[in-house]
């Protein structure tokens, strides 16, 4: 849990900061193209208020006869194209490169090879009236623009190796506290889980001594029940307790097999039947029957997995009520094994399904201390499905009942052919599988 929260921040500071890098780039991009356009602009306006006073009026039309003299004295780019307009908009001279043959203004593509330039036209007001045009190539502000794109995506890849090393750092720096913190907690809940075996083992030990000792006086009392139920309670919470910080460790030992789910499952809910029919609640179970899953295997820790489906189908018998229906059955998904619990119970209501696998959570606080709930079950449960690669979820709608689904990655005949080859080898069968 703490690597995968020290990924997510690290990903995080990592997106972050990329995207404030972009979006500052973007910024100066936009900020040097109006600069540049702007620039382009003034510089036409100026050179054409330069060329202005070139043009004579001669045998009744504008001409540039003269505009050798001003180009020489000015040192007019010899890029730029000038054009000299009649007021009906027709062209009259032009001079320097071939540019757009008809009035324009701002930037535009030109005729050939679809090259843009930067157009700027000036209305003299002579007795006919004429435009002064001015063009002028767009590429080198072209290559300018090229350049700085270039030169930001160059920059973003040593930037992007840096934020990567800078936010592993940072995000190891952020979650050490929260490592300490859990492993703090993890440490007390394990220590408190061996702390209360000793008392229980000592109270359970006290009331069969008590209890023989009333048998032989023929005395009957009450009170030894209620001392039993609360050590039974205890002793539940503690064996919880254990587990959790077990299957929290961050690296768990799982004793892996061969497991054929059909099989357990069955057993399991066959264990249940006696607790079903005394509650009058129906429950069916439904596993070899479906898509011929009776010889299917997983490779599983099999305590672990008898855990898993003990506490969801004791969950279904507790919140159904008598004359229910408690239906347990699977289907295949792909690679993968899914049994289903599905019960006809009070429901989960909708706001709480996310949190239905939190620790010590609990719909009905009321309901589950009468029934002896302590919000530990569906969280141990979501840890040894992950612990063996498989996911669990509900549907559930209140009032009408929910169903558990638990899927788990399927062993085929290679895999499970290599598998006793190398448990042959490694006498020890532990497995480390992270959380």
């Amino acid at each position: 849990m703490i690597q995968r929260l020290r990924i997510q921040l690290a990903l995080w500071f990592f997106f972050l900061v990329m995207v404030a890098y972009i979006l500052a780039g973007m910024a100066s991009f936009w900020s040097m193209t109006n600069r540049l356009n702007i620039s382009t602009e003034n510089d036409l306006a100026h050179m054409c208020e330069e060329i202005a006073p070139a043009v004579d009026y001669r045998n009744g039309k504008p001409t540039l006869s003269d505009w050798m003299r001003v180009a020489a004295r000015r040192h007019i780019p010899a890029q730029t194209t000038i054009q000299l307009f009649g007021a009906n908009e027709n062209l009259l001279e032009s001079y320097g490169p071939k540019g757009i043959e008809k009035l324009q203004q701002g930037k535009t593509s030109s005729g050939s090879g679809n090259t843009e330039v930067s157009v700027y036209s000036h209305y003299l007001n002579l007795p006919e009236g004429c435009f002064v045009q001015l063009q002028l190539p767009s590429a080198p502000y072209d290559q300018t623009i090229a350049g700085f794109i270039v030169n930001e995506c160059l920059r973003s890849i040593p930037l992007a190796i840096l934020l990567a090393v800078f936010g592993w750092f940072y995000s190891g720096r952020a979650v050490a506290p929260v490592a300490k913190s859990l492993n703090t907690l993890r440490n007390f809940v394990d220590d408190a889980g061996h702390e209360l075996n000793t008392p229980i083992a000592l109270i359970e030990n006290s009331i069969e001594t008590i209890e023989a000792h009333l048998r032989d006086h023929n005395l009957q009392t009450d009170v030894l029940r209620i001392i039993q139920r609360a050590s039974k309670t205890l002793k539940g919470m503690s064996q919880n307790l254990l587990l959790l910080a077990k299957m929290e460790q961050p690296h768990i030992s799982l004793r892996l097999a061969p497991v054929n789910v059909a099989e357990l499952v069955t057993d399991i809910g066959q264990d249940f039947s006696e607790t079903a029919r005394a509650k009058k609640i129906d429950l069916q179970i439904h596993i070899e029957q479906v898509n011929n899953l009776s010889n299917v295997i997983v490779l599983a820790d099999c305590d672990m997995l008898t855990e898993v489906f003990n506490n969801l189908i004791a969950n279904a018998l507790r919140y159904t009520a008598s004359a229910g229906q408690i239906y347990i059955y699977s289907f295949r998904s792909e690679n993968n094994i899914c049994i289903a619990v599905r019960d006809t119970g009070c429901g989960i209501p909708k706001e709480c399904l996310p949190n239905i696998f939190d620790r010590f959570y609990r719909v009905d606080r009321a309901r589950s201390k009468k029934e002896g709930g302590n919000g530990l079950g569906l969280s141990i449960v979501k840890a040894i499905v992950k612990a063996h690669k498989g996911t669990v979820r509900v549907e559930s709608v209140l009032g009408k009942g929910s169903t558990f689904f638990v899927t788990l990655p399927i062993v085929d005949a290679k895999q499970l052919k290599f598998y006793d080859i190398a448990s042959a080898k490694i006498k020890p069968e532990t497995v480390d599988s992270s959380v």
